[in-house]
């Protein structure tokens, strides 16, 4: 009965350490829900991002949420895993599309705001989506803006660690991913951003204006409706299209007040 027993405690010890060890050998697959570190580097050797340091960047590998290079070099790793991977621009971002580049009037400039190479302005699509583009140069009367994925066309080069495999991710989880896991957005969704931007650049609809704070605003309101009264006296408006251009000016004025009013909180 003895040598029964230490057998049947022999053969549960064996079985719990072939599951163990099948755990530990574990590769990652469609499905399940990983935690990655990863840094990203440049073709100048640029360090692009990375989340070392950070917390891991936390996904589910087939759902479309990584570049397709990234995924499937992530495919096939167990925890502990480390690997280098240099993807073209046709596993990573794509290629620059010259059509999302465009010229436009720096009359469509907000009121007072300077264009600054590098600096980002926000274009609605035909659908009203909102779109960033960014200047890559402008003259005295025009300002060129590229909406194209800022690593389009780009090689990049990615160190990765694979540090924990889980079947299920809770929101609270998903809520801590790193500031930088935008980096590796599906080309999906960039893609359709492109070609909503796409969309709005050929029907040559006008950039957004970039809203300031709603102090600047008002005080803009209130300049204009100054030289409004200042043209009236003048003479140089008539007296209806005064009244007209006076009541949407104020009109706006009030929607501000009132906006900035419910945002803080009165």
């Amino acid at each position: 009965m003895m040598k029964k027993t230490w057998l049947l405690l022999l053969g549960i010890l064996l079985l719990g350490a072939v599951l163990a060890s099948g755990c530990a050998a574990r590769q990652a697959k469609d499905g399940d829900t990983v935690k990655l570190n990863y840094t990203l580097t440049l073709e100048d050797g640029t360090v692009y991002g990375t989340s070392v340091g950070g917390e891991p960047l936390q996904v589910t590998l087939g759902k479309g949420a990584l570049i397709p290079g990234f995924e499937e070099a992530v495919v096939g790793m167990r925890i502990g895993d480390t690997q280098t991977i240099t993807l073209p621009p046709e596993e990573a971002y794509g290629l620059r599309r010259p059509e999302l580049v465009d010229i436009v009037s720096r009359s469509m400039l907000p009121e007072g705001v300077e264009p600054v190479v590098g600096g980002q302005l926000e274009a609605t699509a035909k659908d009203g989506t909102p779109l960033m583009v960014v200047i890559t140069e402008f003259t005295d009367t025009t300002v060129t803006v590229d909406a194209n994925p800022p690593l389009a066309g780009r090689t990049l080069t990615f160190e990765i660690e694979l540090v924990a495999i889980g079947e299920n991710v809770a929101a609270s989880d998903r809520a801590r991913q790193t500031s930088l896991s935008w980096l590796l957005l599906a080309p999906a969704a960039l893609a359709l951003a492109a070609g909503l931007a796409f969309v709005y650049f050929r029907s040559r609809r006008r950039l957004r204006r970039v809203r300031g704070s709603p102090v600047r605003r008002s005080k803009g309101l209130l300049a204009e409706l100054a030289r409004l009264d200042d043209d009236f006296a003048g003479g140089k408006i008539a007296k209806e299209a005064y009244r007209k251009a006076r009541a949407q000016k104020k009109a706006r004025l009030v929607k501000l007040m009132q906006r900035s009013l419910r945002g803080s909180g009165h």
